[in-house]
């Protein structure tokens, strides 16, 4: 037969089941930071690779980064294209993927030890 938990005179009772919940809650909260951490990465990277590729264009195209002239050939944004293909891999609407790759950008230049997981 099991004892029934004393209460403490805060009112508090000892359960080793609520604590052991409490604890894995807390692990669930941690995995899904490092999660939501490892994502901002990810569509930050996607953006710089999107920024390198349009400049490598840029540059195949006669372009000179030292010469202020604007292109001759079309420029697509690489924010747009970033967004376009977080829309395309995490099935979200675009305003969701803009806000994403915003704080994804936001966060890893201003503040990077917050994604460092």
């Amino acid at each position: 037969m099991t004892r029934a938990p004393q209460p403490h005179p805060d009112g508090s009772v000892d359960c080793p089941a609520i604590a052991a919940a409490g604890a894995a809650a807390v692990q669930a909260l941690y995995a899904e930071n490092i999660a939501a951490a490892a994502r901002l990465r990810a569509c930050y990277h996607l953006y710089t690779v999107c920024e390198d590729e349009q400049e490598r264009r840029d540059l195949a195209a006669g372009y000179d980064p030292e010469i202020d002239l604007r292109p001759e050939h079309a420029v697509i944004d690489p924010f747009h294209i970033a967004c376009a293909e977080i829309v395309a891999a995490y099935g979200v609407h675009n305003n969701r993927a803009r806000t994403l790759l915003t704080r994804a950008r936001t966060l890893i230049t201003r503040f990077p030890t917050l994604v460092e997981a």
